[in-house]
C-alpha cells in the first residue's frame, strides 16, 4: 500500500492522482479498523502504535522544496486540518489494563521526508501521513554517538544486520544506524529576505489621539517595495527614521556572505528581544570577546539595513569574574565581552525569523541547506568561531585545524548542524550533558569504537508523533540522522477474576485469533495473497491503575517476554525527572507503590499523612526539600528572572556561591520576612551596596523570598524556610494527582478528615 500511494500520492509522478492516492491512504487506515474490530467481536479493545515525542526534530523539505528541521508536532500543526479530540477509556485493579486513544490524521500535500531506501541511501520520500495521538506508554531516551532519540519503547530503531537493514526496539539496539547523507537539493543563487520574513505580525493599542479607554488595535507587519523591506505601517515606508533591508540579495557576492556571516553569528552568540520575550525593547545583538570580529559583522550588518544604527557596546556582563576551582583557591579574569547591538524592530524580526529566537530556540536557517560549498563553510566557520572550541590536547595541531567542537543549548540548532555536517560528509559525533542541558556536536578524522547506547527513562504527557513515508516507512531524527522505523501494538484488558495463568493462557489464545484473521481481510478485503500483519503478546500486569487527565499509569508486571517478573511499570508520573525535589520522588514512588501492591486506602492516607506532618514541624532535611533547576545560561542574559535564576543571583551574593550558566542548584523559598534582622546587620557593605541586596529585602519582606543552595549547611541559621510552600511545591500536585485515582483528596488527608458528601447526610 505505501507503495502504491509512493507513486499515486507523489506530485511528482507523471500518473499523479490526488484522489487515488487518498484512497489508498484509506485502505491502510482499514487495517487498523479491522484489528479493532476483532479485538471488540472478542470483548476488547486497541491503542494504536507510538513513535515520537513532538519535541523531535525530523528532516523534511516543503512543497516549494526547502529543507526543513522541525519539530514532529511543528510539522503536524502546519499541515493538520478538522482536528477531532482523542477518546480515553480507562479500567483500574484488573489483571490487565487498556486505554484507546484515537489517532488524528494530517494528509499534507507535497511535503516530504528524508528516508532510507532497502539498498541504504537516503532519498526524499512523500509524506502520506502526519499521525498523532496521546499515550500511556512509557517513553524512553536512547542516546549514542551517532545520535538521540525519545520514542516510545515499542517504537523501532533502523539497524544494520547480517542481512542488510531490520528493526529494533530501543533495549535491543546496539548502534542506531545514521542517515548515510542528504540527497542534492536545488542550490539557491539569490534569496529573498521579504519572503523570509512575510507573515509576521505585532498587534497593538493605539491610543494616542483618543486615550487608553478607547485604543485602536493595530497590526505591523511586513511590507515591501519591491526593492526595500521593512516593519509597520505601509506608509511608513517615507518616513526618514524607518529602517529598511535590502529584499533580493545575491548569494554569489559580498551581500551573500555578509547574510550568511550574520545568521551564523546570531545562531552562535547572538539574541533577538521581540513581543514574544519583551514588553519593552525590540532589537537583536550578537556578543563576542572579539571586537575585529564584531566590527566585521557591523560592517556586514550595514551593507544589508539602511538608516539603522549598529554599535559595539560593552556588555552587560560585570567587570570582573570569580571562578573557584575546588579548595585549593580561585582566580579571576577581566570580562572584555561587547554586543553589536542593532536595536530596532526589523532586527529583531529578520534574525528572529531565520534562525529563531532565545538559547534554545535557535536553529539553522533552512537556507543554508541550499548555499553552495563556500557558503556553507563560512556558515559552519563563523558559527564556530562565535562559540565552537579547535582546542584539543591530544591532537596535533592539524588535526585542531580541520576539526572543532560546537556545544549549544538548541536541540534544533544540534540536529540542524548535524545535519549540514552529513549534508557535506563531515563524520561527527554528538553528545548530551544532562546536567547541562547541552549538546556537543564534535568532528572527527574516523570514527572510534563507541559505548553501547544509553537508555533512560523520561517523563512524557500527551502527543506522541509518527510519519507515514511512502516506499520505506522509515524517517530521520535529525538529532544525528538516526533512522526511525514504526510499530504498531495493542493492549487489552482480561478482567479482575483471571489468575496469572490464565490470563497468560488467554492472551496467546487472542494473539494466535487476531493473527489468524488476518489473512481473510487481507484476502477478502485488500485481495491480497500475502500480508506481514501480526500481533505479539508481551506482558502482563497484575494491577494497574491510572491518575489523573493526563496520561499517568503505574502497573504491577508479572509476566513479560516469556518470563515470571516482579516490577513496577511506572510511566508519566514526575518522580522520574532530574527537576523535582528528592522528597517528591521518594513519596510519589513509595505512594505508587503501595498502590500497585494492593495495599488500602487507610494505609496510604496514614503514610503521606506523617510525610506532611513531618513537613509541617520542619524535620526534614533541606537537601531532600531544594527543588533542583538548571541555569541555562549566564546570570546576566536572562531577559525575565525566574524563581530559579533570582534565587541563584541571591545566593551568589549573599552566600558565597558560584551560579551560572551550567549549575543547577536547589531552591527553596522563605517566610514572608523570613530573615532574622541580626543577618542583615552582619553583611558587609560590598553586599549592601549591590542592587541584588535591595531586591533581597524586598522580596523576603513581600513574601516572595527565595535563594538556592548546593548543600544545606550553606543556609544561615537566620533564613526561615517556608515550609508550608514548599509542602505545595513538592508533594500536593505530585501526590493528589495519585491519591485522587484511589478516592482520596489532599485536604483530606491533610486535614484528617474524611470529605464527606451530602449524600452521606441524607
Amino acid at each position: 500500500m505505501n507503495s502504491l500511494y509512493g507513486v499515486l500520492g507523489w506530485d511528482r509522478f507523471r500518473l499523479y492522482d490526488k484522489d487515488m492516492g487518498a484512497a489508498v491512504t484509506a485502505t491502510g487506515r482499514a487495517v487498523i479498523e479491522f484489528t479493532e474490530e476483532v479485538s471488540g467481536e472478542m470483548g476488547y479493545q486497541v491503542t494504536y502504535g507510538d513513535s515520537v515525542t513532538g519535541d523531535r526534530p525530523v528532516v523534511v523539505r516543503d512543497p516549494g522544496d526547502r529543507v526543513q528541521i522541525t519539530p514532529v508536532e511543528s510539522l503536524y500543526e502546519q499541515v493538520a486540518t478538522d482536528i477531532e479530540p482523542d477518546l480515553l477509556i480507562t479500567a483500574d485493579g484488573g489483571a490487565v489494563a487498556e486505554t484507546t486513544v484515537g489517532k488524528e490524521r494530517a494528509t499534507p500535500d507535497g511535503w516530504e521526508a528524508l528516508s532510507m531506501n532497502e539498498r541504504g541511501e537516503a532519498e526524499w520520500q512523500p509524506i502520506e501521513e502526519v499521525i498523532r495521538h496521546e499515550t500511556d506508554k512509557e517513553v524512553v531516551n536512547l542516546q549514542h554517538k551517532f545520535g538521540e532519540s525519545t520514542t516510545t519503547t515499542d517504537h523501532s530503531f533502523v539497524v544494520s544486520d547480517d542481512d542488510g537493514f531490520t528493526e529494533a526496539s530501543p533495549k535491543e539496539v546496539d548502534e542506531p544506524l545514521r542517515i548515510p547523507g542528504v540527497p542534492a537539493v536545488e542550490t539557491a543563487e539569490s534569496v529573498d529576505l521579504y519572503e523570509v520574513l512575510n507573515g509576521y505580525t505585532r498587534e497593538y493599542e493605539d491610543g494616542r489621539s483618543v486615550g487608553s479607554e478607547n485604543a485602536e488595535t493595530k497590526v505591523k507587519r511586513v511590507h515591501t517595495d519591491g526593492e526595500r523591506v521593512w516593519f509597520g505601517h505601509e506608509h511608513h515606508h517615507d518616513l526618514d527614521k524607518t529602517v529598511t533591508l535590502q529584499r533580493h540579495v545575491d548569494l554569489d557576492g559580498e551581500d551573500g556572505a555578509s547574510l550568511v556571516r550574520l545568521l551564523a553569528a546570531y545562531a552562535a552568540e547572538g539574541s533577538a528581544s521581540t513581543t514574544e520575550t519583551t514588553d519593552s525593547k525590540f532589537g537583536a545583538s550578537i556578543a563576542s570577546s572579539d571586537r575585529e570580529w564584531l566590527e566585521t559583522l557591523q560592517e556586514d550588518y550595514r551593507r544589508l539595513f539602511d538608516g539603522a544604527i549598529a554599535s559595539i557596546t560593552a556588555s552587560d556582563a560585570n567587570d570582573e569574574r570569580r571562578l573557584e576551582y575546588g579548595e585549593d583557591g580561585e582566580t579571576t579574569y577581566e570580562d572584555t565581552t561587547e554586543k553589536l547591538q542593532m536595536m530596532n524592530e526589523l532586527s529583531a524580526v529578520f534574525f528572529r525569523e531565520f534562525a529563531g529566537q532565545t538559547s534554545r530556540g535557535k536553529r539553522v536557517p533552512s537556507l543554508v541547506y541550499h548555499l553552495s560549498d563556500d557558503l556553507q563553510r563560512l556558515f559552519v566557520e563563523t558559527l564556530v568561531e562565535g562559540d565552537g572550541s579547535r582546542k584539543f590536547r591530544r591532537y596535533t595541531e592539524e588535526y585542531s585545524e580541520r576539526n572543532f567542537d560546537y556545544e549549544t543549548a538548541s536541540r534544533e540548532l544540534a540536529a540542524g548542524l548535524s545535519t549540514l555536517l552529513t549534508q557535506r560528509d563531515r563524520k561527527h559525533s554528538l553528545k548530551y550533558r544532562d546536567q547541562k542541558g547541552t549538546y556537543t556536536i564534535r568532528t572527527c578524522d574516523y570514527y572510534r569504537s563507541g559505548r553501547d547506547p544509553v537508555i533512560r527513562e523520561v517523563v512524557h504527557d500527551g502527543y506522541v508523533y509518527d510519519l507515514s513515508v511512502a516506499e520505506n516507512e522509515n524517517f530521520v531524527d535529525a538529532v544525528g540522522g538516526i533512522v526511525l522505523h514504526n510499530t504498531d501494538s495493542v493492549m487489552l484488558e482480561l478482567g479482575s477474576e483471571v489468575s496469572t495463568e490464565e490470563a497468560i493462557e488467554q492472551s496467546f489464545e487472542i494473539e494466535e485469533r487476531i493473527n489468524d484473521s488476518y489473512d481473510e481481510f487481507a484476502s477478502e478485503r485488500l485481495n491480497a495473497e500475502e500480508h506481514r500483519f501480526e500481533i505479539e503478546f508481551e506482558k502482563l500486569y497484575r494491577r494497574f491503575f491510572q491518575a489523573g487527565k493526563k496520561k499517568r499509569y503505574a502497573g504491577h508486571i508479572v509476566w513479560k517476554e516469556g518470563k515470571d517478573v516482579d516490577d513496577i511499570d511506572i510511566t508519566g508520573f514526575e518522580y522520574k525527572r532530574s527537576d523535582i525535589a528528592p522528597i517528591t520522588k521518594e513519596v510519589q514512588q513509595e505512594v505508587i507503590q503501595k498502590i500497585v501492591h494492593g495495599e488500602d486506602r487507610e494505609a496510604v492516607k496514614e503514610y503521606v499523612a506523617g510525610v506532611i506532618d513531618d513537613f509541617q514541624a520542619g524535620e526534614v532535611d533541606l537537601d531532600d526539600v531544594g527543588i533542583p533547576g538548571g541555569i541555562g545560561k549566564r546570570l546576566d542574559a536572562y531577559e525575565t528572572d525566574t524563581a530559579q535564576v533570582r534565587g541563584a543571583k541571591y545566593a551568589n551574593l549573599l552566600l558565597g556561591t558560584n551560579f551560572g550558566r551550567g549549575s543547577k542548584p536547589k531552591r527553596v523559598y522563605l517566610e514572608k520576612n523570613g530573615v532574622h534582622p541580626d543577618y542583615f546587620q552582619r553583611v558587609g557593605e560590598d553586599v549592601r551596596g549591590d542592587a541584588w541586596y535591595d531586591d533581597f529585602r524586598e522580596d523576603v519582606s513581600e513574601g516572595n523570598g527565595v535563594v538556592c543552595f548546593e548543600y544545606s549547611d550553606q543556609m544561615p541559621e537566620e533564613f526561615q524556610v517556608d515550609w508550608e510552600k514548599m509542602l505545595d511545591k513538592t508533594l500536593r500536585g505530585p501526590i493528589a494527582r495519585v491519591i485522587e485515582a484511589i478516592g482520596l483528596s489532599w485536604d483530606e488527608v491533610k486535614s484528617g478528615h474524611d470529605q464527606s458528601g451530602l449524600g452521606d447526610f441524607m
